[in-house]
């Protein structure tokens, strides 16, 4: 390992770290800073050989970047150079109404893409510096730790943040939400989602700290022996940190994030108990059994404010619903290239439904595919789709043929999953605190799931290898004695 691989490991495990801090990396002069230290970083990390699953990996990257590019070229450019049929209509009106010629532009808004990019370039540099570093088992748990031990910092700081003042984050005021715990960011839907990434890598840690019987039978007098009556000291660690993570999580009192949170929690737990499972219809049955009935009661336990939510608003606000139906109808206008990256703000008020509630600031469309279709259009919305399914699809793969470090992909596929499901109907991945680190964790799981030590010895050889051993030093003794003896 070079002085360059320590230094950009040292870089992106920092910025993996502090990106939560200045209000989830919103503000276009972080997310520059960000750019550029991941860039280095990215450069640091990438003079080694590669193999060929990577090498796969790359190319669709590069497959993913050449289509946004062209978009945002497209979008930029003044006049487009496509035909004028793509530039939005605005511009026309607006020549009209002035009486003087307006250069015209795909982008609703002129050079808004150019200033909307980074928080995009963030992400494809964080993916691929992770990629780059987490075929390193030790920089990956290193990643990982770093990720989990930050935010449980964050968790324990908004805890006691919301106790003393409930009405600021960090030094600002807050505008709204000021009954949740939001701990560094601006909104809670954002903090859960956050939250609860941490409380599965730490759910994982401490499934991996306790292990596996080796007999199914066994599974329940295990559990209690290392998890109750002879806890090792990383167990009590880990243990501690997923209750005060997860307590956090609840107290943002978001519906989506703590449900979705959950989801794959559970879903986590039993990947990584599956063989235990399996083992028997018995213990399928209590599995199923148990599992709802465990929901349930943390949320009876924990959830008392999210359970007012769902009671009042039900499962999700009115109003978005009529969201999605007037960015449906901006897509439908433009379906090409879209309405310019970041625009969304802009353009969304010419097409607000009138049943929407005069109350609030709909500056999102609060579900991310609809937004990237509308700002960026349907075939690079598609190409985004079909390049979250193929790295998904990576990652369980690697976890279900990996038996070494097998935690790896699997944080990095039950977080990728929960962000994902989460901004179908929020808009989580579009913080760039958010995407950076979940990005920058799927990287590592992908370069895990390729690596080529995705199997441990069997036990077979497990058993021969001293076996072997002894024959070969009698081996070696006999002949020594020998050549004494002549």
């Amino acid at each position: 390992m070079g002085v360059s691989h320590s230094i950009a490991k040292f870089g992106f495990c920092s910025i993996i770290a502090l990106a939560p801090l200045p209000f989830g990396s919103t503000d276009i002069k972080v997310v520059a800073v960000w750019v550029i230290l991941l860039g280095i970083a990215t450069v640091l990390a990438g003079n080694r050989q590669y193999s060929m699953r990577e090498i796969a990996i790359l190319v669709g990257l590069a497959i993913v970047v050449a289509c946004w590019a062209f978009v945002v070229i497209q979008q930029m450019a003044s006049p487009p150079f496509l035909a004028d049929i793509l530039v939005d209509p605005i511009w026309r009106q607006a020549s009209r109404l002035l009486d003087e010629h307006l250069t015209p532009s795909v982008a609703v808004a002129l050079n808004q893409p150019y200033f909307a990019a980074g928080a995009q370039i963030t992400c494809v540099l964080s993916l691929t510096c992770g990629l780059f570093l987490g075929q390193s088992r030790t920089t990956a748990h290193t990643i990982l730790n770093v990720f989990a031990i930050s935010g449980l910092a964050y968790a324990t700081f908004g805890i006691v943040s919301f106790i003393l003042d409930p009405t600021h984050v960090l030094w600002r005021l807050k505008a709204s939400y000021v009954s949740s715990l939001t701990a560094t960011f601006t909104n809670r839907n954002t903090a859960a989602v956050y939250l609860g990434s941490c409380a599965i890598a730490w759910a994982l840690m401490l499934a991996n700290s306790i292990g596996k019987p080796s007999e199914p039978n066994a599974f329940r007098k295990f559990m209690a022996r290392r998890l109750f009556f002879a806890p090792s000291r990383r167990t009590i660690t880990c243990a501690c940190a997923f209750l005060i993570v997860i307590a956090a999580m609840f107290m943002t009192s978001s519906r989506a994030g703590v449900t979705f949170s959950l989801a794959m929690l559970a879903g986590a737990l039993l990947t990584f108990f599956r063989s235990i499972i399996t083992a028997s219809y018995r213990s399928m049955s209590i599995t199923l059994l148990v599992l709802p009935a465990a929901f349930l009661a943390i949320f009876e336990i924990f959830g008392s404010k999210i359970n007012q939510r769902f009671e009042v608003g039900g499962l999700s606000d009115v109003g978005r619903i009529h969201v999605y139906e007037s960015t449906l109808a901006i897509i439908r206008d433009h379906p090409w290239l879209g309405t310019g990256l970041g625009t969304f703000v802009w353009v969304f008020p010419r097409y607000r439904s009138a049943d929407i509630s005069a109350l609030g600031i709909w500056d999102r469309a609060h579900s991310t595919p609809l937004e990237l279709a509308a700002e960026m259009g349907l075939p690079f919305g598609v190409v985004v789709i079909i390049g979250w399914s193929l790295m998904l699809y990576l990652l369980a793969n690697g976890m279900s043929r990996r038996k070494r470090d097998q935690i790896l992909p699997m944080t990095a596929f039950w977080i990728g999953m929960l962000a994902m499901t989460h901004s179908l109907i929020d808009f989580s991945l579009q913080i760039p605190a958010v995407s950076i680190i979940v990005l920058g964790l799927i990287g590592m799981g992908l370069a895990q799931s390729a690596s080529p030590r995705t199997r441990l010895p069997s036990a077979k050889m497990r058993l021969d290898s001293p076996v072997r051993k002894m024959e070969n030093t009698a081996g070696i003794s006999a002949r020594s004695g020998m050549e004494l003896l002549t």
